[in-house]
């Protein structure tokens, strides 16, 4: 069973509107590439990277099966960049990162989502682990 108390303080975040610094920090415009071999997993991407402020895109690029998602950086930036919060909440390991600074992108991030890409927040992953 899950964790009564970690689902509920979940839900009450999730349900939770953007801080006005969410939005000021966030914004970042991401491309989402699906690489997972599973039909509709950019979609979901998608919604969890726009609850976190980021504004997604899902690319009609196809990309081969891959298992691990990979971020392209091309802000070159490291202060004030979003990077971390998007390598959060895709749960990207730092070794599939990369940084490819460009001044005429039309996109901050590009994200080629892997096979093993897990759409659940840690918290109810905790929660369902936990059990009651």
């Amino acid at each position: 069973m899950p964790n009564r108390d970690a689902v509920q303080s979940l839900m009450n975040h999730v349900m939770q509107p953007v801080t006005q610094h969410q939005l000021v920090r966030e914004g970042s415009r991401v491309d989402i590439i699906n690489g997972s071999g599973t039909g509709e997993l950019s979609r979901v991407a998608a919604d969890r990277l726009a609850w976190e402020g980021f504004v997604p895109t899902i690319s009609q690029e196809t990309a081969s099966y891959q298992s691990g998602t990979v971020i392209y950086d091309y802000t070159g930036s490291t202060k004030g960049s979003s990077l971390g919060t998007l390598q959060a909440a895709l749960r990207v390991d730092p070794a599939n990162i990369v940084l490819e600074p460009n001044s005429d992108r039309e996109v901050d991030f590009r994200v080629v989502l892997g096979g093993a890409y897990n759409s659940c927040t840690y918290q109810a992953t905790s929660a369902l682990e936990e059990g009651d």
